[in-house]
């Protein structure tokens, strides 16, 4: 004879479902997310391979602005830019090119902006920051979950590279540092070519993070084209 469940029994059992249930959503929602993202790298590394086999330069990015968002002097208005026309052929973001460092096992797709579209499918140079084959300070940023998760392990002394289609920059990791978010300053222009990144920080945090983890590495070679 099979004895009637308690009530306290029956409350955790659904209790148990509803929990299985709402990890199984958001197991299935964060796989996805990745399948996403890993499409439109695929998308946005043809698109960077075709650019660099025609030897043509990204399409230009929005107007260059200061880190508080004022227009640079002799910046065209919003406006007066050459606009992109959408389609559905051309989902991608600009490309800017691709951020390699061999000992992490790290090779990514950089777009132009750091919207949350464009952060979900690439690392994201920020605007306002130099360009790679500008002087000044490059800054990108990215998810830590998905394309600089390699990050976790990064050294000072890593090489890193950016590939574009106006040439190849290799840069050396000067420096690791976390600091708060509030930190803009770390995107203001440098006297001496640099390379920024930013991603939040501690890599291990489930969540927001409350923190941004810093690496500064310094140019040490180029080849233009």
């Amino acid at each position: 004879m099979t004895l009637p469940s308690s009530p306290r029994a029956i409350v955790a059992g659904w209790l148990v479902r509803v929990l299985l249930g709402a990890g199984g959503l958001c197991l299935g929602l964060a796989l996805c997310g990745w399948g996403e993202a890993a499409v439109f790298q695929r998308v946005l590394d043809w698109k960077l391979e075709r650019m660099l086999q025609a030897g043509a330069g990204p399409v230009a990015p929005a107007p260059r602005r200061t880190v508080d968002g004022a227009p640079t002097e002799g910046a065209p208005a919003p406006d007066a830019r050459p606009r992109r026309s959408a389609s559905p052929a051309d989902p991608a973001p600009d490309v800017i090119g691709r951020l390699l460092a061999p000992r992490l096992g790290l090779r990514v797709v950089v777009a132009e902006g750091v919207a949350a579209a464009t952060l979900r499918h690439a690392v994201g140079h920020v605007p306002g920051t130099a360009l790679p084959w500008e002087e000044g300070n490059v800054a990108l940023a990215g998810h830590r979950d998905t394309f600089l998760w390699p990050l976790r392990g990064v050294q000072v002394g890593d090489a890193l590279s950016l590939v574009t289609p106006r040439g190849r920059f290799e840069y050396v990791v000067r420096s690791l540092e976390v600091v708060s978010p509030e930190r803009s300053e770390v995107l203001a222009p440098t006297p001496a070519p640099m390379l920024t990144l930013v991603t939040c920080y501690p890599f291990s945090m489930v969540g927001r993070a409350p923190s941004r983890l810093v690496v500064r590495a310094e140019r040490v070679g180029s080849t233009l084209l």
